[in-house]
């Protein structure tokens, strides 16, 4: 019942882009994709447990990308998938932490829209 973005755990000897790879592969099964440079963003949250009380932590770190595939196909472990534009994610997202990284996510892009008006080139 929440969305939220791809994310998962890193696998041995896996960089942050290796794991965020992985993870769009196997989870949305987007394959072509253009790492963007220099955003980087990082939060840790806290869940599980009964009243209130975390049990545990988990540190995520969120890279931009580019991607020229359209479908998705979604694992097992999801319920659904969709684009949309930066106003109706800010409302769809579930965790403030999400929108706080896609408002930061937003500013950067606005900020370095070079990285993005040039011709896209699956790594």
């Amino acid at each position: 019942g929440h969305w939220d973005f791809a994310k998962g755990h890193v696998e041995a000897a896996e960089s942050e882009e290796q794991t965020a790879r992985r993870e769009l592969e196997e989870e949305p099964t987007i394959r072509r994709v253009q790492v963007l440079p220099g955003f980087r963003y990082e939060y840790v949250y806290e869940f599980g447990g009964k009243g209130g009380r975390a049990t545990r932590s988990k540190r995520v770190t969120f890279m931009l990308a580019r991607t020229d595939e359209q479908d998705v196909r979604i694992s097992h472990e999801h319920k659904g998938a969709r684009w949309v534009p930066y106003s109706a994610a800010m409302k769809l997202v579930t965790f403030e932490n999400a929108r706080h990284m896609q408002q930061a996510a937003e500013e950067f892009l606005r900020a370095n829209h070079g990285l993005v008006s040039g011709k896209f080139r699956a790594e």
